[in-house]
């Protein structure tokens, strides 16, 4: 049985008033019975959103028309300020490119490249007493903090976050591209519409969110959502964003499939071509100005003669598929919500020591005789024959606890060997299991 790892982070018309508030506002939709009923997904307490009934949001709404729906149980907002404070530490020097997760502060004057002192601490301790602060260092200027890929720094958050739209997603078909995840806190801030218009799912956890048309014309009504509700615009749908009362919020921005996806292929073909001996992970490029002989002829431009000679090379090998297929697997197990946190660190477990399966192990094939192990957002190439009677044996004893032995048993495998003791590890680190001894869990 051989196994490695592989990662992948990888609407009518109406006017508004000097306080912010929009008049006609549209408020949860639909009569009782339909999707605008609460459904609670997630017992009180546990911090993630909430879901509405998702077959019956889908069967009226998705890709048709915005709405502003009850989402059951109003999610604990001081968790996500908190993942706002974190987030936000390494940015009080200033504006860290290409960081993940990304911390902007924006005011109605511009773009804060160096925010400091106005981004949220410790101190701060609730959004409501971070929004006081702020109004008043910024004396009224409207502004809007916005955390994009929060959730790769808690895996609790992500977790329950990526449950919640799994059920929109056995619904609505699953999303074969990562989806960009905001967390934002402002206040008299208006956004702007988003460049696309993309779908949207916004949870408001705290203050309120107005939605405003970017066009005119008839039926284009004012959307405005208050904590425990949820709005969706579908694609093409532009809207501007004034946020209220410290609004706390958290949205799903779905991709652009068409754009988004030559995009990712792109990145896979490229990683794939620096592999190549002759390659050597150098970027083609074309000399600027371009160099000429004394003739005037311009000479080869070897560096990109060999890329697409390794492109050409890579194209007619199996790697560009196998690549895709690990790509979509780890999409999959982490229902768009990518990047994914971190696995965790590595335990050593003993003799006598137990195994709990915590999640679910999506498999996917992966060649003659091969397969493809995806749990949160991490992919597991497995080969041989106890890879299969190992998941039926995980999979039937799920939230249950079994010896290591005893799963050793049921795959064929001796209790002693290290390939299982080295795919439980591995499990481990990728939250598929836990690891128990004497009744504690690791």
């Amino acid at each position: 049985m051989n196994t490695s790892t592989d990662s992948a982070h990888q609407a009518g018309e109406s006017g508004e008033s000097e306080d912010g508030r929009e008049g006609s506002e549209a408020r949860a939709a639909g009569p009782a019975g339909d999707a605008g009923t609460p459904r609670t997904a997630e017992p009180p307490g546990h911090g993630a959103p909430a879901a509405p009934d998702w077959a019956a949001f889908v069967e009226r709404y998705w890709e048709r028309e915005p709405v502003v729906l009850p989402a059951g149980v109003r999610a604990e907002a001081a968790g996500w300020f908190r993942l706002a404070v974190t987030a936000s530490a390494p940015f009080r020097s200033g504006t860290r490119l290409g960081a993940v997760p990304d911390v902007r502060f924006d005011t109605t004057e511009g773009l804060l490249r160096s925010p400091g002192p106005l981004l949220p601490d410790a101190h701060d301790g609730v959004v409501a007493r971070y929004r006081e602060r702020v109004r008043g260092e910024l004396a009224g200027c409207g502004w809007q903090l916005t955390v994009t890929h929060p959730l790769v720094l808690d895996f609790g958050l992500w977790s329950l976050t990526r449950d919640l739209v799994s059920g929109l997603w056995d619904c609505a078909g699953r999303p074969p591209l990562p989806l960009t995840v905001e967390l934002t806190v402002g206040d008299g801030y208006r956004r702007p519409a988003r460049s696309g218009s993309p779908a949207v799912l916004t949870w408001v956890l705290d203050g309120a969110l107005a939605l405003r048309p970017a066009g005119t014309g008839p039926g284009r009504r004012v959307l405005r959502a208050e904590p425990g509700e949820l709005v969706y615009r579908p694609a093409g749908a532009p809207y501007t964003e004034h946020s209220t009362g410290g609004c706390l919020a958290v949205s799903l921005v779905l991709p652009d499939v068409e754009a988004a996806a030559a995009a990712s292929v792109e990145g896979v073909l490229t990683a794939l071509a620096q592999r190549e001996p002759e390659f050597g992970g150098r970027t083609p490029y074309l000399h600027f100005p371009a160099p000429a002989g004394a003739d005037g002829r311009v000479p080869d431009a070897e560096l990109v003669r060999e890329g697409a000679t390794a492109l050409l090379r890579v194209l007619g090998g199996p790697g560009p598929e196998r690549a895709l297929r690990r790509r979509w697997a780890a999409c999959r197990s982490a229902a768009g919500l990518e990047p994914v946190p971190p696995p965790r660190p590595a335990v050593y477990f003993g003799d006598g020591w137990q195994v709990r399966p915590t999640a679910e192990i999506e498999v996917v094939p992966d060649g003659e005789g091969g397969a493809l192990w995806a749990v949160n957002g991490h992919v597991l190439p497995i080969a041989g024959a106890a890879g299969d009677r190992l998941h039926a044996e995980l999979t039937a004893r799920r939230g249950g606890t079994l010896t290591v032995e005893g799963l050793g048993s049921a795959a064929g495998l001796p209790g002693d060997s290290a390939a299982l003791r080295s795919l439980l590890g591995t499990l481990h680190r990728m939250r598929a299991v836990d690891l128990t001894e004497g009744g504690g869990a690791r």
